[in-house]
């Protein structure tokens, strides 16, 4: 990411007029490899990084919410009363598969509300991220075009793979994935709790 930003910066510091050598476009399709190894880098680095938060997410839910969850379930009066009222061995294994499904349906549900987040996130930041590479991709491509027909003559450059933001586009999003992990991880009734701060940062992360 430092490389492609150093070589932009390079670029736009050249003079408005330079000497265009023979094998200028060679290397400015090079720099065009280079810019597309280092999306497909970046697109990978997004979905590793998501998968951790992912992992963080689904670690809090077995560890910290199903067990609350299924003491909440059972502490319940009338299931305390229905749990009573089985008589047989084959009755309260009836009743504690009834509930083993219902908890494990409210798991799943759970599990769902809080990885949306993410998948909302990880979208939006890779969305970003491709519209700044296409920039770049499609500003490489018109002074490679440029530097094949004025090679050996004098081409104008200023300007030409300026706007590389994707550091600061990555820093910026990352920072609101780890505020929205924090506010969903906080406790068992976080996610509820915090909801609405949820959504207000991934909606900023549109903006």
């Amino acid at each position: 990411m430092r490389r492609v930003a150093i070589v932009g910066a390079l670029l736009v510091a050249l003079p408005a007029c330079v000497h265009v050598p023979n094998q200028a476009p060679a290397l400015s399709r090079e720099l065009g490899s280079r810019v597309a190894a280092l999306r497909a880098a970046h697109l990978a680095t997004i979905r590793a990084y998501f998968d951790a938060k992912r992992e963080h997410v689904d670690r809090f839910v077995q560890d910290e919410w199903i067990p609350a969850y299924a003491k909440n379930v059972l502490d319940e009066p009338a299931i305390q009363k229905i749990l009573a009222s089985a008589q047989t061995p084959a009755d309260r294994v009836e009743v504690l598969v009834g509930l083993g499904q219902r908890i494990q349906r409210r798991i799943d549900q759970r599990r769902a509300e809080m990885m949306r987040p993410l998948d909302d996130l990880e979208r939006e930041l890779a969305r970003r991220v491709e519209a700044e590479y296409d920039g770049v991709t499609a500003s490489n491509a018109a002074i490679t075009a440029l530097l094949d027909a004025h090679a050996e003559t004098t081409s104008t450059q200023e300007g030409a793979l300026g706007a590389i933001h994707v550091d600061r586009t990555l820093a910026a999003a990352l920072d609101k994935v780890e505020k929205v992990v924090g506010l969903m991880t906080a406790g068992k009734d976080a996610f509820e709790e915090n909801e609405a701060a949820i959504k207000k940062v991934i909606e900023s992360l549109r903006e």
